[in-house]
C-alpha cells in the first residue's frame, strides 16, 4: 500500500465451464455500492482481470487512488466478454483498505470561504484544502493559521486625514454621532 495504490489478493475460481474465470474489480470510498462503484482502470487489477489457474492466489495492484482515503474493493468472477455475453458469478466479499498519507510537499492551500464578514464576537468555520504540485488533494496534514483583522473593525477608530485625532466617519468624510 502507498499513498495512491493498494495491493489486492484473491483466490481464482472456476468460470462454470472448468476454466479459470475473468474478474470485474471495482472500488469506491467506503461504503461500496456495486452499481455505482468505479471499475478499476489503472494498475494490474484493471478490469477485466484474466484468471490463470483455478485455486491460484492472484495478486494485483490498484493505482490512481487518493492519499489518506478509506476504500472498499469488491469483484465478481465471469466468463465471456464484458458488455456482450458475460455470465457472472456471485459478488465477492468486500475488502476495506486505507491508502497511506501523502508524502508530497504542499504546493498550494485554498481557504473557503475566501472572504468573511463577521459581527463582534462572531465565528466562522473555514476549510483549508491542501494540494500538491500535481493538483492532488493532500490529506492528513495539520494546518494552522493566524487570523488578522483588516479594514475597519469593531472598536477600531478611523484616523483623520492629517493623523491628529481619531473620529468615526463614513466613506464620505462626514462625522457620525
Amino acid at each position: 500500500m502507498s499513498d495512491s495504490a493498494v495491493v489486492l489478493t484473491f483466490t481464482e475460481v472456476d468460470d462454470g465451464s472448468g476454466r479459470p474465470a475473468s474478474y470485474d474489480v471495482r472500488y469506491a470510498p467506503t461504503p461500496i455500492a456495486w452499481g455505482t462503484a468505479t471499475e478499476i482502470s489503472r494498475g494490474s487489477c484493471a478490469t477485466p482481470v484474466s484468471g490463470t489457474a483455478i485455486g491460484a492466489k492472484h495478486r494485483c495492484t490498484v493505482l490512481g487512488l487518493l492519499a489518506s482515503t478509506q476504500y472498499d474493493f469488491q469483484l465478481v468472477a465471469f466468463r465471456g466478454v464484458l458488455s456482450r455475453d458475460a455470465v457472472f458469478g456471485e459478488l465477492s466479499n468486500v475488502v476495506t483498505d486505507t491508502t497511506a498519507q501523502s508524502t508530497a510537499p504542499v504546493a498550494s492551500i485554498a481557504i473557503a470561504p475566501a472572504s468573511v464578514t463577521l459581527v463582534a464576537a462572531g465565528t466562522q468555520q473555514l476549510v483549508a484544502t491542501l494540494k500538491d504540485a500535481r493538483n492532488n488533494v493532500v490529506r492528513g496534514r495539520q494546518v494552522t493559521w493566524d487570523v488578522q483583522r483588516t479594514g475597519r473593525g469593531y472598536g477600531e477608530p478611523d484616523w483623520s486625514r492629517d493623523g491628529d485625532c481619531p473620529w468615526h466617519g463614513d466613506d464620505h468624510g462626514q462625522e457620525r454621532g
